[in-house]
């Protein structure tokens, strides 16, 4: 950990909230602009999923639709300017959007609503490959289980220890560049590296994990490293290290 340095869904060109500092990357091109305000543009394969259950936003019937938003499974609605996610079924609720992504800049304000986890999780065209987890005792951030089946396993790369309130909304970060990623929330932050981050990513995607959470203001631009990014990855290393 270290102390920063510091619609429908549409590509736009300017982004109205306050971009977080970042560590790692540089912001580019805004992909995608959501606020949750409003209620979103629904993917047509919502009606292909209806009555169907687990969660199916790996589904190539979704993926190569890039036509809105998945709201499956759970229960999704638009409340005090954000999109709220409650536990109604045996996974909890799934909202996805499928983007093409490599490297990103990616972020978004979170509030819990007395759940256990809040998570922002990013997919591949196979299985799961990187997410962040807000719970009410901070963030933490991992490499997923990419096969379930094995041998692949689920890659932890470390904690912020942060109490979180109920109903106190908190903006995350999260940078990606090649097999890296840093994690932040509230100026400290999480690095990680493995090969899997580097791959192409096919959909991001909002996870609840009981009672419920809410999402706003969600921000996903392209990106490039910082050219100081080597130096700085060796004071956060250091850092890291001598965190208690």
């Amino acid at each position: 950990m270290v102390s920063l340095a510091l619609a429908s869904a549409t590509a736009v060109a300017a982004a109205d909230v306050a971009p977080v500092p970042t560590f790692m990357a540089e912001r580019g091109e805004l992909l995608l602009r959501e606020d949750f305000s409003r209620p979103v543009v629904l993917s047509a394969a919502n009606a292909l999923f209806e009555g169907v259950p687990g969660v199916v936003d790996r589904d190539p019937r979704f993926v190569q639709r890039a036509d809105g938003w998945l709201l499956h499974p759970g229960h999704w609605s638009f409340v005090d300017g954000a999109i709220r996610g409650t536990q109604a079924e045996r996974h909890g609720p799934v909202a996805a959007y499928a983007i093409p992504l490599r490297d990103a800049v990616i972020q978004f304000d979170v509030q819990l609503n007395g759940c256990r986890r809040a998570m922002f999780r990013l997919n591949d065209e196979v299985d799961h490959v990187c997410r962040v987890t807000v719970t009410p005792d901070g963030l933490a951030a991992q490499k997923d289980d990419h096969d379930h089946a094995g041998p692949d396993r689920e890659v932890p790369f470390g904690k912020v220890a942060l109490p979180i309130r109920n109903g106190e909304w908190k903006t995350v970060l999260l940078e990606l560049c090649g097999a890296e990623m840093v994690a932040s929330i509230d100026g400290r932050s999480i690095l990680g590296t493995d090969p899997l981050l580097a791959g192409p990513k096919a959909t991001v995607a909002f996870v609840v994990s009981g009672s419920s959470a809410s999402f706003r203001n969600l921000r996903i631009w392209a990106a490039r490293p910082k050219p100081a990014w080597p130096e700085q990855r060796a004071r956060l290393l250091e850092s890291s290290r001598n965190a208690p």
